[in-house]
């Protein structure tokens, strides 16, 4: 009889403890709401009371996964990826059986071109909701940038299972687009027109397939009448301007550009490639300020960051142009441009050595990047490596980089 009673008391202990650990309904209650009010916030803009009501519902209940979640994508929003990604982890590890999360998650990972982590987590989504358009979407958009050209085909039939409608047409053609295989990509357009012959979407496809053959007159025709079908399409604009500028119609690639970003405030694109007009017409802070919109609203935007750092070297700013080629580094340590101006900008501040290593890192990114050869070869000069400089300087003029044949002659005549 003791023994039970024993037993008794020791489990009523546990369960007590155990009651003590999780939250009371009245509290899970309570923060709810508050979510809701930081939501609230969140949708009018007001990003810091949403962050700590967020965080102040974290500290009362650490058990509380959508917590975590719904500050994760605060975090994702301003560009903090390293927190959105902690928070993620954790609301994951307290529900693993949400499709949700791991779906949120994946959406981060996309953005920051983890393509392989995003397939991970779709995949996770997918098994708890196998019949999710939305997660087959995003997957079917992750095997895409990783080039997986039969796995992508395969979420495509299942997402086009009837091809009832234009619109599933259109999405089988731009996979065929993006893989290349124009005769099919414009057999899919010409089905999706027979349902739908006003289909703006269509033409722009057309003239993209027209650009890629170097067929310029067509691809604008076809980018023009998908703006008289649609006058709000901000992405036709942009492709049309990218078609004028290669016929060397800069005033008419402008004036595209400018609509496009009128129409749409967040064609980062747009921005970008009005930024570079601007550098090459001359007006430097313009174009600042055109990379300065496009990073705010993509903030993994590398080359972005690249062409703002050279923007910001041009007119004398080393310091800043360096924070931006090293946060360039981080989000992509294998683009070679972010070594080389990384390279360019020590040399202001007179790093030869440390220099000479970032045109290193630039040239075994790319052995056939003339610009790196030509800023190694001077650089190398300057140390009096002349040898060596010239070797490089002769490898730029193969690669028929400008402006080297003076150079040499100058520094490395017999």
């Amino acid at each position: 009889m003791k023994s039970i009673t024993i037993y008794l008391l020791f489990t009523l202990v546990i369960v007590n403890y155990v009651y003590a650990q999780q939250p009371t309904a009245n509290l899970r209650s309570e923060n709810t709401n508050r979510l809701a009010l930081a939501d609230n916030f969140l949708r009018s803009g007001d990003i810091q009371r949403a962050e700590f009501l967020y965080t102040d519902v974290i500290a009362s209940d650490p058990t509380y996964a959508d917590a975590y979640m719904k500050r994760a994508n605060l975090f994702r929003r301003i560009g903090n990826t390293s927190q959105a990604l902690e928070d993620y982890n954790v609301a994951i590890k307290l529900n693993p059986y949400s499709e949700i999360l791991y779906d949120s998650r994946a959406k981060l990972k996309l953005l920051k071109s983890d393509y392989s982590g995003a397939l991970e987590d779709l995949n996770q989504a997918i098994k708890i909701s196998p019949y999710s358009p939305e997660f087959l979407t995003e997957r079917l958009e992750a095997y895409i940038q990783l080039n997986e050209e039969k796995k992508s085909l395969q979420d495509l039939q299942k997402l086009n299972t009837q091809f009832k409608d234009s619109f599933e047409y259109l999405r089988m053609a731009a996979y065929h687009l993006k893989f290349k295989n124009y005769s099919e990509a414009i057999r899919y357009i010409d089905s999706s027109l027979l349902y739908n012959h006003n289909s703006s979407i269509a033409y722009d496809l057309l003239g993209i397939i027209n650009k890629e053959e170097n067929k310029l007159d067509e691809a604008e025709l076809n980018f023009t009448k998908a703006i008289k079908l649609n006058p709000q399409f901000a992405l036709a604009f942009y492709n049309r301007s990218v078609v004028r500028k290669m016929q060397q119609n800069i005033k008419g690639s402008m004036e595209d550009l400018n609509k496009a970003i009128e129409v749409d405030h967040t064609q980062k694109n747009a921005y970008f490639n009005r930024a570079i007009a601007r550098k090459m017409l001359g007006d430097t802070e313009g174009a600042i300020e055109d990379y300065n919109k496009a990073i705010d609203l993509d903030p993994y935007f590398t080359d972005a960051l690249i062409n703002r750092g050279f923007s910001l070297k041009t007119l004398g700013d080393p310091g800043n142009a360096y924070h931006d080629v090293q946060k360039a580094i981080s989000l992509d340590p294998t683009n070679p441009k972010s070594h080389n101006l990384a390279g360019n900008i020590r040399l202001l501040f007179g790093d030869y050595f440390d220099a000479i290593t970032d045109f290193d890192k630039a040239i075994n990114l790319n052995n056939n990047y003339g610009a790196a050869y030509f800023n190694r070869g001077l650089t190398r000069i300057i140390l009096n490596q002349r040898f060596l400089g010239c070797e490089d300087l002769k490898k730029s003029l193969e690669l028929q980089e400008k402006d080297v044949a003076d150079v040499l002659q100058f520094f490395c005549q017999q």
